[in-house]
């Protein structure tokens, strides 16, 4: 990332294109992580709705899905990072819901 970045011997002779590329490039593997993360966590959540016909209510459907779904984020070592931003996604996903409803 960032700190990467600004301690690596290389990228401190590179050009500045080659340094806005390394950092765009982590910012674009970034975004499809968290992307496909909350997606498959939707995806999940959804599918526990249409199974259940809609009788678990969407705090019961998180409460299902969000482990399941971190837990796959955490899986990879590489990934695990990772893991408390997933979990504030799905937080604001509760609040949302949370705020749907009230």
């Amino acid at each position: 990332g960032m700190r990467a970045a600004g301690e690596s011997t290389l990228l401190k002779n590179a050009s500045d294109a080659a340094k806005a590329r390394y950092i765009f490039e982590g910012t674009t593997r970034n975004a499809t992580l968290f992307g496909v993360f909350f997606a498959g966590f939707h995806v999940f959540k959804y599918g526990l709705r249409v199974v259940s016909n809609d009788e678990l209510g969407p705090y019961s459907e998180t409460a299902i899905a969000a482990p399941v779904s971190v837990g796959i984020l955490a899986y990879n070592p590489a990934w695990r990072p990772a893991v408390p931003y997933g979990c504030m996604l799905i937080g604001m996903d509760m609040f949302q819901n949370y705020m749907k409803r009230n």
